[in-house]
């Protein structure tokens, strides 16, 4: 018997030995102690090594997630997580009795809508592209409160189990009222800074539909009494705002990806009202001339990260001045503009009558038929093919 304990008991006071050095306890070294050691070494064993497997297992997942989203901007994972919330709210509030058990995970699915639009505004109206943890805490807090509302609506409204309703309806009401207010705080912050024309004007649409949205579910839908047109259109009017709250999100989204916010140094600074005029007017010439001497509009994939390379400015300066001091939509807006102008010469030209069309389109500056046709089209109302059947007469006269 002692031949089969010993092997067992070298191996556990080798790994005890390692555990305790790095415990900074005493090894132990007595055979007197066989007994007690094994005890508490096999013990040691089993902890550690459900410990080591909890570790191995939460960094691999932790790896894997961050591969996963690694590339994924926070905004567009924010938004899906918003459009699963909504979804899962909707499914509880009309079909959560079909659930059984789950329903309860699909009501806390549910839970922090405001809390994740929240968070969708915050990483679509700041530059940074980092998530706090602080930030995703305070919605998990949200989403606890939220939960336990919905899990203490259903009990009698009177005694205690009456005050730990009426608990979790005005903790909820309490914490989605704040992370509604700052959707408008994160939509308008810095508002009167130094955002161009277009970037303010989304701002503003943002909060305007959003707000909208807010006033006809919560002010006008929300506790609306029986007998009232708001409870008769009640279900179907807060169905209309999730899907309009969805949209919304949406769209904004998709305008942030085409126009995203400056990040770092390149960030402006205030100067002051008569500086920053005649600054605008010094860089409306020099962008004009690159674009009108030198003909840069032609350069294929042109950016305004190169066009402002080109002049030796720094790309938000050029993108204020082209937005407010000349008066365009974006960049691109400001370039096609040119490239298209161009483009109608050429089409009315005798000589490039039998010129492809898909050959005017490289020539100024476009990479492909597609992106011409829809700007040119964009600008003139009628496609290239259009415009220079339109003209025919005049080119066969010149």
């Amino acid at each position: 018997m002692a031949g089969d304990v010993s092997p067992i008991w070298k191996t556990a006071s080798i790994f005890a030995n390692i555990k305790a050095r790095a415990a900074g306890k005493a090894r132990y070294a007595s055979p007197l102690d066989k007994n007690k050691g094994l005890k508490q070494m096999s013990q040691l064993y089993r902890q550690s090594a459900a410990g080591d497997a909890f570790k191995l297992t939460t960094t691999a997942i932790t790896e894997m997630l961050s591969r996963k989203f690694r590339n994924i901007e926070p905004a567009v994972l924010f938004w899906w997580v918003f459009v699963g919330c909504v979804a899962a709210s909707n499914l509880e509030r009309y079909f959560g009795d079909h659930f059984g058990p789950l329903k309860y995970v699909v009501t806390m699915a549910g839970s922090a809508g405001c809390g994740w639009m929240w968070l969708f505004s915050r990483s679509l109206f700041r530059p940074a592209k980092t998530i706090e943890p602080w930030a995703l805490l305070t919605v998990g807090a949200i989403v606890t409160v939220e939960t336990y509302w919905h899990l203490t609506s259903g009990l009698s409204p009177g005694g205690l189990t009456g005050e730990f309703r009426r608990i979790g309806e005005n903790a909820a009401s309490l914490v989605c009222i704040g992370a509604i207010s700052m959707v408008f705080v994160e939509a308008l912050a810095g508002y009167k800074a130094t955002l161009s024309a277009p970037e303010r004007r989304f701002r503003r649409i943002f909060a305007g539909v959003y707000g909208g949205i807010i006033v006809i579910a919560l002010v006008w839908v929300s506790n609306a009494g029986d007998t009232t047109l708001a409870a008769r259109w009640g279900d179907a009017t807060l169905v209309g705002c999730s899907i309009a709250a969805i949209c919304l999100s949406r769209l904004a989204l998709a305008y942030r990806q085409r126009h995203p916010l400056l990040t770092g140094n390149s960030q402006p600074r205030s100067i002051p009202r008569a500086q920053k005029h005649a600054g605008d007017e010094r860089l409306a010439q020099r962008i004009l001339g690159a674009i009108e001497d030198e003909r840069v509009f032609t350069t294929p994939n042109l950016k305004v990260g190169k066009f402002a390379e080109m002049i030796g400015e720094n790309d938000y300066k050029v993108t204020q001045c082209i937005s407010g001091r000349l008066q365009y939509r974006n960049f691109n807006h400001f370039i096609n503009s040119y490239r298209i102008e161009h483009a109608k010469r050429a089409l009315l030209d005798q000589e490039n009558e039998q010129l492809p069309i898909l050959s005017i389109a490289f020539d100024c500056g476009f990479s492909s038929i597609g992106p011409f046709n829809r700007a040119f089209k964009q600008h003139v109302a009628m496609t290239p093919r259009e415009y220079r059947a339109m003209h025919a007469p005049e080119i066969q006269h010149t």
